[in-house]
């Protein structure tokens, strides 16, 4: 009853044999009658091209290995509608001697959640982009004003500029976080990779929090005076966020202690 209500579909194939047994709901994802027969491949030529190897591999790799079979891919019904994303997972079970005897599990329409999640990746990315216009020109106009400030021997303009400066970074580096997301979620998230002087980036981010939280008692100790190789932003981006965090929560009037 839990997997009608959940419409649930259920599989096992005979590692040996290859014979797949189907629950009607499975079949049903795949477009083919209740009462009729639907074999392993031809369940596999219903999934959509550029997915069908990986697939197949998957299910081998489940098989050989014993390790637990877990992939969602895009499939074609017979009806030729368009794509449904389905969720399968599977497990293998052994014969008393040990031998693997079949391949079992389940499978799930997942559609919808697919389609709310790739709306919502696009939407990031649609978002990302049009937000890093605007601030491309605010960065230029801020160059400009940094300058004349420069020749005009305007120190707290040229401070305040420098500031200004690193906001607009910082919110580039915001929105780049946000492509992330939907980066990472394909696998193809970006890092870039440089040597920098950690010490001077903590101090870096000291000096910004401080801007932003004027009084906060921030102080700092010790030195690792050490050169790493990483994404400079990205872990800019977690050390601020572990100073912003530390004033948030902690009581008033008392100081942060960073050490390195």
């Amino acid at each position: 009853l839990a997997i009608i209500a959940a419409e649930i579909g259920t599989w096992s194939l005979d590692v040996r044999t290859g014979e797949l047994i189907s629950s009607p709901r499975t079949k049903e994802i795949f477009g083919f009658p209740a009462e009729g027969e639907m074999s392993l491949d031809a369940a596999l030529d219903q999934v959509v091209s550029d997915q069908r190897l990986m697939v197949r591999e998957a299910i081998n790799t489940a098989i050989s290995s014993g390790e637990k079979l877990e992939v969602e891919y895009p499939v074609h019904t017979l009806q030729d509608e368009g794509p449904r994303w389905i969720r399968v997972i599977g497990n293998l079970i052994y014969k008393e001697d040990g031998d693997p005897e079949y391949l079992t599990g389940i499978m799930q329409d997942v559609t919808d959640y697919k389609l709310d999640d790739l709306r919502k990746n696009d939407f990031i990315s649609i978002v990302s982009h049009e937000l890093k216009t605007p601030l491309t020109s605010i960065k230029s106009y801020i160059q400009i004003l940094h300058d004349r400030a420069q020749k005009t021997h305007d120190t707290f303009a040229t401070d305040a500029l420098d500031k200004a400066h690193n906001k607009v970074k910082g919110m580039t580096t915001l929105i780049n976080g946000f492509l992330d997301v939907s980066r990472l979620q394909t696998g193809k998230i970006y890092l870039n990779r440089q040597t920098f002087d950690i010490d001077t980036l903590v101090d870096e981010i000291i000096e910004e929090v401080n801007s932003n939280s004027p009084g906060q008692n921030i102080c700092k100790s010790g030195g690792c005076q050490s050169l790493v190789n990483a994404d400079k932003d990205k872990i800019g981006q977690v050390i601020s966020n572990l100073l912003n965090n530390a004033i948030k929560y902690s009581p008033k009037g008392k100081g942060i202690k960073i050490s390195c």
